[in-house]
């Protein structure tokens, strides 16, 4: 067209990548570390995160400097191995299956080693001979132990050795250590037996390092397995991904299937019309054009009962469509499905730090060199107490019980349960609260969500419903039957576009049950005032042998009071009375005119969902403040706070956009706390960026869900309290796994040192190997308790009692709908009077007021 136009990339962003990498053959956080500190020492890598329990490595880095093939490149040159994944690859590294097999063959070989030794240990006698100065014994230990060096010592070698080359130490450095201390020096024993012709006993410890092998060997293998369990969530929304879909082509115009094939998922385009048989998953998210059945989505909401589908309905991949047949219209597919955004989300989770991690990594970078160091000294003030005679033992000479304790410093040292704490308890928790619908963007918001001191709730959307809905209808005259007033608003309503024109037409459809209502003529919008018009052909919608009276047409008019003004009509004290009332509930009330004569107020509003007052006064109990939000007006924003039952002090009215922001950091000053903020809109994304956790309903925008900490996917605002709890628990668990690691290792070096010795209690090499092989799996096995997660006991009786007020409602609106449909006289119709919504937002299953 004539101009000049450039791309404007974001100076923050432009140029960088992401990669994703799956790294095997770490063994503990200091192997994290170094490799961390290593990319971040390439040019053109910006940051660099490891995690040891997911074998994932998230990278960013300047393409335009650096590339893919160079990241791997220098990860395998620092000993470890490094792949992209792909979908096959990420399940196997979630379970550790190649990292589970490959340690339970070591163990198996070392086993296969240390058993015979311990066999000649105590079967063969000290003192018999071989040739003089090689006693028999010792020599079968040398046998035995020789190629058990290769086999179950050669991976912690490998590993040390590449360790030590990039000026790093890791758990595998203090293995290599004891290992090979102990099988140098029983040679070096035996050599100077042989060469002096020594007569006596010869003391060695080949089976040591065969033990120490056996030991840790078992101990990762063990490892590796409680591992794969606190990642079974994201395996199972992995394994929820369905891979193919049958496609199907409709004769125009009609929903008559001409054709239809089995295509792989990855082909599945927008706008497929894709057919569920029963009991199949779900390939994509989409709508339904036909069909009516239940779908099972506990695997993605938590909500353990079928979901009704029918036409209009939506559905979600990787649920299970449990009986019906139903044709689904593909609305998104391949990364944009929700299952493949909450699989994203939970990845990105479980791949990234706590806070609380960088205390544990600081320690992991220090601790190598200080068991060392502590190793050295223990050695050294056993040869000292030795020479001088303080101590003696009546198995070794002072020099071997040096020995035997500096290895013993060495093994039991384990900063693999420090590395262990906190990403374990974070895989646990964030995959347990995916299982329950409530998605958390990593440990930080995890972390930062149990300090929650102030919740502020948006209004719009999230504590309400969002849309407008008829609260109620009350008939001024007795001109024309309820039943008949709602069809004849209804009717006139449907050539309305505003908002609250379809919300009356939507309320008369589903009330009468039908999609087709009358015909209108004469149709005149008049723009802030209301409506006027024709309505004719009701008579189908009605039994007239029943005694309803249906006139041929209805001259109607539906508006505001300025419109009954021009009308020539007045509303009497008592109409007037009513509209007041229903205005200062934060409603809005309409007038319809029928014939010229005033016949109903109708009323509509966006009402307060079922659970919000339940979920506030939770959340109240726990000393956390709860505030509202909203752009609304004062008199609107007091009523729904008032339902809600959120006091009116605590009301922020009138808020535009931008303003949000400032509320959230007022109070963030004010108060000295961490500030949660639940939204839904596009509206809310400042504020939930803003705010120490931001929390966004998942029915709510891109905008909004990308902004926020923690995604909700049901539309419960009980998941608010839920995922605090969450946070607490999971929070309390790092704190014990950090207490159990510091007390393991402040106990145990002193122990394995021999500190106890006086009073006769020792560690040998292949106890302390025992020990430190405990305490990571205890580590695991405690951040695995949290699958026994439960919501707290407060939420489940506030659900409960909900659910029964559901159910009792149910019932009355069953019997009254039942009621109305069998007897239509006036009297029955008066006494029905006003309690048309309930009726029909009860029989289905929408949100109501009581």
């Amino acid at each position: 067209m004539g101009f000049i136009c450039t791309i404007i990339q974001d100076g923050k962003h432009s140029g960088y990548s992401e990669l994703a990498v799956h790294i095997t053959g770490m063994t503990c956080s200091s192997c994290t570390n170094s490799i961390e500190k290593m990319l971040l020492n390439l040019e053109g890598v910006k940051e660099a995160s490891v995690v040891l329990t997911t074998e994932m490595g998230k990278i960013q880095y300047d393409n335009n400097v650096i590339g893919v093939r160079t990241i791997l490149k220098a990860i395998r040159e620092a000993g470890f191995q490094a792949e992209i994944p792909s979908k096959d690859t990420k399940m196997a590294a979630l379970s550790h299956r190649k990292t589970i097999n490959s340690w339970r063959m070591t163990f198996v070989l070392c086993l296969m080693l240390a058993a015979p030794s311990m066999v000649v240990m105590y079967a063969v006698p000290k003192s018999k001979e071989v040739i003089v100065g090689l006693k028999l014994k010792p020599f079968l230990l040398f046998v035995i132990a020789t190629p058990g060096q290769y086999i179950g010592g050669r991976k912690f070698f490998v590993t040390a050795w590449k360790s030590i080359l990039h000026k790093s130490a890791n758990m595998d450095v203090l293995i290599s250590l004891g290992g090979l201390i102990s099988y140098l020096y029983s040679v070096a024993v035996l050599l100077h037996a042989v060469l002096t012709l020594k007569t006596g006993p010869v003391e060695v410890f080949f089976e040591t390092s065969l033990m120490l092998y056996t030991f840790v060997s078992l101990g990762r293998w063990i490892e590796n397995i409680a591992k794969g369990q606190t990642s079974a969530a994201l395996s199972t929304l992995l394994s929820m991904q369905a891979h193919s879909a049958k496609i199907v082509t409709l004769e125009e115009g009609t929903l008559d299937v001409i054709h239809e094939e089995n295509i792989e998922i990855e082909y599945v385009q927008k706008g497929d019309i894709v057919k569920i048989l029963p009991g199949a998953k779900v390939p994509v998210d989409g709508v339904v054009i036909s069909g009516k059945s239940t779908v099972n989505e506990a695997m993605l909401t938590g909500e353990s009962m079928p979901v009704k589908k029918e036409k209009g309905s939506t559905v979600m991949g990787g649920t299970i469509n449990a009986q019906g047949l139903l044709l689904v219209k593909a609305t998104h597919v391949g990364a944009d499905a929700s299952l493949a955004q909450i699989v994203k989300l939970v990845e990105e989770a479980q791949t990234s730090k706590a806070p609380i991690q960088q205390l544990a990594d600081s320690i992991s970078g220090y601790f190598v060199p200080v068991v060392v160091f502590l190793s050295l000294v223990t050695f050294v003030i056993w040869e000292v107490i030795g020479h001088i005679g303080l101590m003696t033992d009546e198995h070794y000479t002072h020099e071997e019980w040096a020995l035997l304790a500096a290895i013993s410093v060495l093994v039991i040292a384990c900063p693999c349960s420090l590395g262990l704490a906190t990403p374990t308890a974070v895989m646990v928790g964030t995959g347990v609260g995916a299982q329950n619908g409530i998605l958390i963007k990593g440990g930080d918001p995890l972390e930062t969500a149990h300090k929650i001191g102030i919740c502020v709730f948006d209004k719009t959307g999230t504590v309400t419903l969002g849309k407008p809905i008829v609260s109620r209808m009350i008939q001024i005259s007795k001109q024309v039957s309820q039943l008949v007033a709602i069809a004849i608003a209804g009717t006139a309503e449907s050539a309305s576009e505003h908002p609250l024109g379809k919300a009356i037409t939507g309320h008369a459809q589903q009330l009468l049950d039908v999609e087709q209502l009358g015909t209108v003529e004469d149709f005149i919008a008049i723009p802030g005032k209301g409506i006027k018009c024709t309505v004719t052909k009701l008579r189908h919608l009605f039994d007239l042998s029943s005694g309803v009276h249906v006139a041929e047409k209805y001259k109607v008019s539906i508006g505001n009071r300025t419109l009954m003004e021009e009308e020539g009509l007045s509303l009497d004290s008592e109409t007037e009375t009513t509209m007041r009332e229903c205005e200062e509930r934060g409603h809005t009330a309409v007038i319809m005119v029928v014939d010229g004569k005033l016949c109903s107020i109708i009323t509509i509003s966006d009402p307060i969902k079922k659970d919000a007052a339940s979920a506030v006064d939770l959340l109240k109990s726990w000393g956390i403040k709860v505030f509202l939000l909203t752009g609304d007006n004062i008199r609107t924003a007091a009523a729904i706070a008032k339902e809600a039952n959120i006091p009116r002090e605590r009301i922020f009215a009138g808020v535009l956009p931008k303003q949000k922001v400032s509320k959230i950091r007022a109070l963030q000053e004010r108060y000295k706390t961490k500030v949660a903020m639940v939204g839904d809109g596009v509206n809310d994304s400042p504020a939930l960026v803003q705010a120490d956790v931001g929390i966004a309903i998942g029915t709510g925008t891109d905008v909004a869900i990308e902004a926020a900490d923690i995604v909700l996917i049901k539309d419960s605002l009980f998941d608010v309290p839920v995922a605090i709890h969450l946070s607490r628990v999971t929070v309390r668990r790092i704190r014990i796994n950090f207490v159990w690691a510091l007390l393991y290792n402040v106990l145990g070096i002193p122990i394995a040192g021999g500190i106890l010795k006086p009073w006769g209690f020792t560690f040998k090499p292949f106890v302390a190997a025992a020990a430190m092989m405990c305490s990571s799996l205890c580590v695991v096995i405690s951040s695995l308790l949290l699958k026994l997660y439960k919501k707290p006991a407060d939420v489940q009786s506030a659900e409960a009692r909900l659910r029964e007020k559901l159910m009792t409602l149910k019932r009355v609106a069953a019997r009254s709908l039942d009621k109305l449909k069998r007897d239509n006289s006036k009297k029955s119709r008066d006494k029905l009077e006003g309690r048309e919504f309930i009726l029909r937002s009860l029989s289905s299953d929408s949100e109501y007021e009581v």
